[in-house]
C-alpha cells in the first residue's frame, strides 16, 4: 500500500506502549468525530521484518469517515517466539483503551486490520479469549482485547502446518519454526502440535467472534506443485476457509480476491473493507465483556 513518506504524517509518533524498543505506534486522529472509533493496524513482514510505516494504508481512508487510525511495531523473530509478537498487539491495543479519554478515541468501539502476518495478528488477537487480566495491578493490563470487527490484507487464518497441507496439498519446509519456537526435530511432536493450534487464528473462532472482511491480491489460482511459496501462503484459500468456518457460527465473514464475482479492483475491495468498518464500528454493542480468558 504506502510508506509512511506517501502518507500524511501522524500527529503521534513513535508513542511507547512497552519497555521494549519495537513497542511503538504511530496514531493519526479523526477531526470531526468524538469520540472516534480506532482501527489498529499491524503489519506485515513474517515476523522476521517490517515496519509500522511500511505497507500501511492511506490512513486518510479512515480519517475521512470519522475512524482514528494506529499503526503498531511488535517484536520480531528471532528474538521472540510466538505468543510474544501476539501479547505486544494486545498490550498496543489496551494501551490505546487506557489512553483513550487522552485522544478523543472511544474504547468500546476499535477493531483491528494488518497485512499478511499482521493480518495473522489482528484474526488471532479478534477471536482468541480476552487477554485482559483483571487482577492486574498495572491499569492498562486490565483493559479488554476484544474487538468490534476485524480486516486482513493476504491475511494467514490457518498457521498449522498440518492443516496447511491438507488445505494446500503441501506445506513448506521447516515451515515457521522460528516463530513457533521449537527446532526443525521438534516439528512432528506434541509440543509443537499444541503451538500450531494455539498459533492458528481458526482454532479460536466462536460465537463470540467478531465479524471479518478479508481481502487477497492473488486470484483463486488451483495450487500446482511449481507454484511459488509467497503465492500459497497469502492465496485467497485462506479467506474462504475462514469464512466457511465463520458462517457456520453465525458469524459474518466477507472474503474478496483478485477477480471474484463483486469485479472490483483491489482499491474497490478496500473501500468495501472501510464501509464494513464504519458499519460495525458505529453498532452500540462492539464486545462482549464477558467473554474472558
Amino acid at each position: 500500500m504506502n510508506c509512511l513518506s506517501e502518507v500524511m504524517k501522524p500527529d503521534f509518533q513513535n508513542i511507547r506502549y512497552g519497555s521494549h524498543e519495537r513497542n511503538v505506534l504511530d496514531l493519526w486522529l479523526a477531526e470531526e468525530v468524538k469520540p472516534s472509533p480506532l482501527v489498529i493496524w499491524f503489519h506485515g513482514g513474517g515476523y522476521w521484518f517490517g515496519d509500522k510505516t511500511e505497507g500501511l494504508p492511506d490512513p486518510k481512508l479512515f480519517l475521512n469517515a470519522g475512524i482514528s487510525f494506529a499503526s503498531v511495531n511488535y517484536r520480531l523473530c528471532p528474538h521472540v517466539s510466538f505468543p510474544e509478537p501476539m501479547l505486544d498487539g494486545a498490550r498496543a491495543i489496551q494501551y490505546l483503551r487506557h489512553h483513550a479519554n487522552t485522544w478523543g478515541l472511544n474504547p468500546e468501539k476499535v477493531a483491528l486490520a494488518g497485512n499478511s502476518a499482521g493480518g495473522h495478528m489482528a484474526l488471532w488477537l479478534a477471536f482468541h479469549m480476552d487477554l485482559a487480566d483483571r487482577s492486574s495491578a498495572d491499569p492498562i493490563a486490565r483493559q479488554s482485547t476484544r474487538v468490534a470487527a476485524v480486516g486482513g490484507e493476504d491475511a494467514q487464518t490457518i498457521f498449522d502446518p498440518r492443516e496447511l497441507k491438507n488445505v494446500f496439498g503441501r506445506v513448506r519446509e521447516n515451515f515457521a519454526v522460528d516463530f513457533f519456537g521449537i527446532t526443525p526435530e521438534e516439528m512432528d511432536t506434541p509440543k509443537a502440535y499444541r503451538i500450531y493450534e494455539k498459533a492458528s487464528p481458526i482454532r479460536h473462532v466462536s460465537k463470540y467472534a467478531p465479524p471479518a472482511f478479508l481481502i487477497y491480491s492473488r486470484e483463486m489460482a488451483p495450487i500446482t506443485d511449481d507454484m511459488d511459496w509467497s503465492f500459497i501462503i497469502h492465496h485467497p484459500l485462506f479467506g474462504e476457509c475462514l469464512k466457511r468456518k465463520l458462517e457456520t457460527l453465525g458469524v459474518e465473514c466477507i472474503s474478496r480476491y483478485k477477480g471474484d464475482i463483486t469485479g472490483q479492483s483491489f482499491a474497490g475491495h478496500w473501500n468495501e473493507m472501510v464501509r464494513f468498518f464504519i458499519s460495525a464500528l458505529m453498532k452500540s454493542n462492539t464486545f462482549d465483556p464477558d467473554f474472558l480468558a
